[in-house]
C-alpha cells in the first residue's frame, strides 16, 4: 500500500518515513489531530478518519480510511494502539470528479436561460436560479421555505397547477406548456418539466425548470429528457448549446446544434471545433472560442457561413462564456447559437423594399418619417432629406424644422400632432416650409399612430409631399375662376343696365306712339282698335318682363341700398311669381358689405330659391340674415323631400357650369374666404353661408402663400 518494507517501517515514526500526512480537505494534518495521538490521549477508540498519505516529491496522495484502537496493561495503563488502515483511493478520486462534475452543474444552472426551482416534501422552496427570478420576478430570498405553487398559481390556472402538483408527489416527470404567475400577479407563458426526487424509494422533492416561451408561443418545441438533471436542461433548450473542455474539444452537442449544423452529436463529442468545421476561423468564431478560454465573454455576435454537411448559407447569431468551477477556475466554453438566418432574409426583402420605396418617392417628390416618441429619435427618407435641404439625418433637428415653419401655421401644426398623439389618431395637414434659399414651399403630411403595450400613442409614421407646384396650379385655377364669376356678374349688370337704359326706353317711346296712333283716325275702325289694343298689351308685358329679368340679372337695390334691402325684395317677388310662402328675417345690424360679398351672398338666395321651386316640392321656405360672431350668416331652408346623401355628394363635386348650382355657391364661399354648408333630409334642407365680415376678394386659403414672403 505504501510501497515500503516492514523493515523501512518497524521502530519509526511517521515523521522518519517522510511521509506527508494530509487530512480530507488537503491540508497537512498536525500531530495533535493524527488518530493514534488521539486515541492514545482520549482512551477511546478512533474510527474511520481519513487521512491522506504523500511521499516526499510526489503529486499523488494515497488515501486511507484509520481506525485506531488503544491497547491497555492489567493495571490500565495504555500501552500502544492497534491501527488499521483501508485505502480509500479510488473513492475518494470517485469524489473529487463528483465534486468537479457538481460544480459544472452549478456553473450551468447559474448560467443557463431555463429558470430552476427545488423544492422539499413539504412543497417549499428550497432554491432558485437567476433566470427564475427574472422570469418570475421574485428575489430568492423571498421565496425560500414559501409553497411554490401558491407563488406560481393564480385562480385561474389553479385547477391545472394543483393536477400538474399531484403528478409530481406520484413520482412522474411532467412536461407542460401552460401559464404561470409573476410576483406582480401579471401571467407568463412557458414550457416547463417537473421532475421528482426520490430517497429509499419515496418522492422527497422536486426540480422544476421553467422557459419563457412568449416570443415563440406558436412554435412547437420538442424537450428531450435525459437520465441526469444536467442533461435535461442542456438538451431541451431551444437554442444551439455546445459545452467544450480546456483543449476546446466538445463534450456536448445538444438537438439544436444537430438540426443546424447536420451533424449529430455522436459524430462531435470529443472532436476539436477544427476538425469538424475548419470555416469558423474565417467567420471569427474560432477566435471568439480562444477569448472566452482566456476569461472573456462574446455576445451578440452575427456570422454567415456555408456549413459543409449541409451546403446551406446560414446566420447565426454566438455567445460564448467561460466555463469555471466552484474555485473560479476556467475549465472549458459554453457556447450558445441561434438560427438567425430567416431574420437575415426578412431584412434583406427589407432593404429591397425600402429601394422600391426610395424610387416611388422620388417619382412622387414625397417622403416618409417615422418618430420613436419615447426615446425621441427620428428617422427620415432619404428624399425627405432632400425635401428639407438636409444632406443627412445628422442634420435633422425638430426645433429648426418648426422655426422654418411659416409663423401662421406653426401654431396650427403643432397643436394637429398633439391632439392626434394624444388620442393616437391619424392627422394630415398642409403647412408652409421655409427652403434654404428663402423661398417657402408648400408640404403635405398625413401620419398615423401606433399603440404601445400600454396603449398609448408610442410611434407615429407618416409621409410629407412638396405640393408647391400643384398648390400654385390651384391658386391660378381659384383666381381664374373667380375672375370669371366677377366678369359674370359685371356682363350681368351691364346687360340689366342695358335692358333698362336702352330696351326699355324704346319699348316706353313705342308704347307712347301706339298711344297717339291710336288717336288718328286711320285706326278708329272695330278691327284697328283691336289689333292696337294687343299690341300695346304685348308691348306692356315685354316692357313688364324685361324689368323682371333686368332685377334678376342684377337688382339696382343691391348697388343702391345694400344686401339686405336687395334680399328683401327679392323674396317678396320670387314669393309672388312662385306660390311659395316665403319668410324673412334680418338682423337689425346687417350694414353694408364688400361689393363681392354682397352679389356673392345674393346670388346663393337666387340658386337656393330656385332650388326649392324646382326640386323640393316644398310649399314654404324661409330666408335668414344674422350676424354671428363677427361673421354674416345666410341661411335658406325648406321643408321639402330633401336630397339624398349620394345625390347631395354628387352636386357638391360633379362637374357644374361656373355659377350654376352647389359647385357655383361653394366657390364663390371660397373665394372671399368663407363656406358654404348643406344639410339635408326627410323635413327640408338647409343652405348656409357663412362669410367673415370686411372680407373683399381676396383667397383666404392658406395654400396662396406658397411664394417668397
Amino acid at each position: 500500500m505504501f510501497g515500503m518494507t516492514q523493515e523501512q517501517i518497524y521502530g519509526h515514526t511517521t515523521k522518519d518515513t517522510s511521509l506527508t500526512v494530509l487530512l480530507e480537505d488537503g491540508t497537512e494534518c498536525p500531530f495533535s489531530l493524527r488518530p493514534v495521538w488521539q486515541a492514545i490521549e482520549s482512551r477511546q477508540p478512533i474510527i474511520g478518519q481519513v487521512l491522506g498519505w504523500r511521499h516526499p516529491g510526489s503529486d499523488s496522495v494515497l488515501w486511507t480510511q484509520v481506525t485506531v484502537v488503544p491497547q491497555f496493561a492489567n493495571d490500565g495503563t495504555v500501552t500502544g494502539a492497534i491501527n488499521t488502515l483501508t485505502d480509500i483511493t479510488e473513492r475518494k478520486q470517485a469524489e473529487l470528479a463528483l465534486a468537479e462534475r457538481t460544480s459544472f452543474l452549478n456553473s450551468l444552472i447559474e448560467n443557463t436561460p431555463l429558470a430552476i426551482v427545488a423544492i422539499g416534501a413539504d412543497h417549499t422552496v428550497q432554491m432558485c436560479n437567476p433566470a427564475f427570478e427574472t422570469l418570475f420576478r421574485y428575489r430568492q430570498e423571498e421565496i425560500l421555505g414559501r409553497p411554490l405553487y401558491e407563488l406560481l398559481a393564480v385562480p385561474e390556472i389553479r385547477p391545472e397547477v394543483d393536477s400538474s402538483r399531484e403528478r409530481v408527489w406520484q413520482g412522474k416527470t411532467t412536461h407542460i406548456v401552460t401559464r404561470r404567475g409573476r410576483s406582480d400577479g401579471s401571467l407568463v407563458d412557458v414550457e416547463g418539466f417537473s421532475v421528482p426526487l426520490f430517497a429509499e424509494g419515496k418522492v422527497t422533492g422536486a426540480v422544476l425548470l421553467y422557459q419563457d416561451i412568449t416570443e415563440r408561443k406558436n412554435m412547437e418545441a420538442a424537450l428531450r429528457r435525459a437520465a441526469e438533471l444536467n442533461r435535461q436542461i442542456l438538451l431541451s433548450a431551444q437554442e444551439g448549446i455546445a459545452v467544450h473542455d480546456r483543449e476546446l474539444r466538445y463534450t456536448l452537442w445538444n438537438p439544436y446544434m444537430e438540426r443546424m449544423s447536420g451533424t449529430k452529436a455522436a459524430d462531435v463529442i470529443g472532436k476539436h471545433p477544427l476538425e469538424l468545421f475548419p470555416f469558423i476561423t474565417e467567420g471569427g468564431i474560432y477566435a471568439d472560442l480562444e477569448k472566452a478560454l482566456a476569461g472573456e465573454s462574446i455576445s451578440s455576435h452575427d456570422t454567415a457561413y456555408v456549413v459543409p454537411q449541409t451546403n446551406q448559407r446560414i446566420w447565426t447569431n454566438n455567445n460564448f462564456a467561460p466555463l469555471r468551477d466552484d474555485k473560479g477556475e476556467i475549465i472549458g466554453v459554453v457556447s450558445t447559437v441561434r438560427d438567425i438566418t430567416e431574420r437575415k432574409h426578412e431584412e434583406e426583402q427589407l432593404r429591397k423594399s425600402e429601394a422600391l420605396l426610395s424610387q416611388a418617392e422620388q417619382m412622387t417628390d414625397c417622403g416618409s418619417w417615422e418618430l420613436d416618441l419615447k426615446t425621441g429619435k427620428s428617422t427620415l427618407s432619404r428624399n425627405l432629406l432632400q425635401i428639407y435641404g438636409l444632406a443627412s439625418e445628422a442634420e435633422w433637428n425638430r426645433e429648426e424644422y418648426w422655426a422654418r415653419v411659416h409663423p401662421e401655421d406653426r401654431k396650427r401644426g403643432h397643436a394637429n400632432i398633439e391632439r392626434a398623439v394624444a388620442e393616437c389618431k391619424p392627422f394630415e395637414h398642409v403647412l408652409r416650409h421655409r427652403a434654404q434659399d428663402g423661398t417657402y414651399r408648400v408640404l403635405f403630411a398625413r401620419a398615423i399612430q401606433i399603440r404601445g403595450p400600454d396603449g398609448r400613442t408610442e410611434r407615429s409614421i407618416g409621409v410629407a409631399q412638396d405640393i408647391t407646384d400643384q398648390t400654385r396650379a390651384e391658386e391660378e385655377l381659384r383666381q381664374l375662376s373667380g375672375r370669371l364669376l366677377q366678369l359674370q356678374d359685371e356682363e350681368r349688370r351691364r346687360i340689366a343696365r342695358d335692358l333698362h337704359d336702352s330696351v326699355s326706353q324704346n319699348l316706353l317711346a313705342i308704347s307712347l306712339s301706339l298711344a297717339q296712333l291710336g288717336k288718328s283716325a286711320d285706326v278708329r275702325s272695330k278691327r284697328g282698335k283691336q289689333v292696337l289694343t294687343d299690341t300695346r298689351k304685348m308691348v306692356k308685358d315685354l316692357s313688364r318682363e324685361i324689368r323682371s329679368l333686368s332685377y334678376l340679372l342684377h337688382p339696382p337695390l343691391l348697388d343702391e341700398l345694400g344686401l339686405a334691402s336687395a334680399v328683401e325684395e327679392y323674396v317678396k317677388g320670387f314669393s309672388q311669381r312662385s306660390g311659395i310662402d316665403l319668410e324673412f328675417e334680418m338682423a337689425a345690424d346687417i350694414g353694408r358689405l364688400s361689393p363681392e360679398s354682397e352679389t356673392a351672398l345674393f346670388r346663393i338666395v337666387q340658386e337656393a330659391l330656385g332650388n326649392i321651386q324646382k326640386h323640393s316640392g316644398s310649399s314654404t321656405g324661409k330666408t335668414r340674415l344674422t350676424k354671428v360672431h363677427g361673421d354674416i350668416v345666410l341661411e335658406i331652408t325648406d321643408s321639402g323631400r330633401g336630397m339624398r346623401a349620394e345625390h347631395l355628394q354628387e352636386r357638391q363635386v360633379g362637374p357644374s357650369a361656373l355659377g350654376v348650382g352647389i359647385l357655383g355657391m361653394r366657390e364663390r364661399m371660397r373665394q372671399l374666404g368663407g363656406r358654404l354648408d348643406i344639410s339635408s333630409g326627410s323635413r327640408g334642407t338647409m343652405v348656409r353661408a357663412t362669410l367673415p365680415l370686411g372680407t373683399g376678394s381676396k383667397n383666404a386659403d392658406v395654400n396662396r402663400h406658397a411664394r417668397r414672403p
